[in-house]
């Protein structure tokens, strides 16, 4: 996934160290990838804005797993950054949907474990 933003090092902060994306792949002044695992990207692309219009809703924003969302949503806030909506279940999975520094959605979802038999 692509997330086009504006100050690539603030959203470089945010996702490698306040969603703990880790160290980036692949790194410069114009292009950040984080892996994801599973074969899957995240890609913050640098744009000019006067050049290229911005849509603050996208179609599609990415979701990331932890392990306990009111930890998770604790963290954000402590940084300055408290979910957009409240922790609510959406066909039995719990989520909130939250954003990054420039307004970008993403989601943030509870692990679900394996069920026992």
């Amino acid at each position: 996934m692509i997330i086009k933003v504006e100050n690539l090092t603030l959203c470089r902060r945010f996702y490698r160290d306040i969603l703990a994306l880790g160290e980036p792949v692949t790194d410069s002044n114009f292009l950040c990838e984080f892996s994801c695992g599973d074969g899957y990207s995240l890609i913050l692309e640098k744009a000019e804005w006067e050049y290229c219009p911005r849509e603050r809703e996208s179609r599609c924003a990415p979701v990331f797993p932890a392990e306990d969302l009111k930890a998770f949503a604790a963290r954000l806030a402590q940084y300055g950054y408290a979910p957009e909506e409240p922790e609510k279940d959406h066909l039995g999975i719990r989520l909130m949907k939250c954003r990054d520094p420039e307004g970008n959605a993403f989601f943030v979802t509870e692990k679900r474990t394996a069920r026992q038999p």
